[in-house]
């Protein structure tokens, strides 16, 4: 089974949850809390998902393109 983090956007925060591990974290949206959630993200080697709603998914997407496309 694939690991998949889903990712809830807002203004403030990133509220995250790793299917694989059944668990929940949250990061700030902003480069801090970005950077976190990848690093987070890519010790448990997942894809990522979530909602393009309103701009402030926008960093995060950016973050994740240059990653290699949401694929960690």
């Amino acid at each position: 089974m694939q690991n998949t983090i889903g990712v809830d956007v807002s203004k403030a925060m990133l509220d995250a949850y790793c299917s694989l591990r059944g668990e929940h974290r949250q990061f700030p949206n902003g480069a801090p809390g970005l950077a976190a959630l990848v690093r987070w993200a890519s010790r448990v080697a997942a894809v990522i998902v979530f909602e393009a709603s309103g701009a402030y998914h926008r960093d995060l997407e950016l973050m994740l393109s240059r990653r290699g496309g949401g694929g960690l």
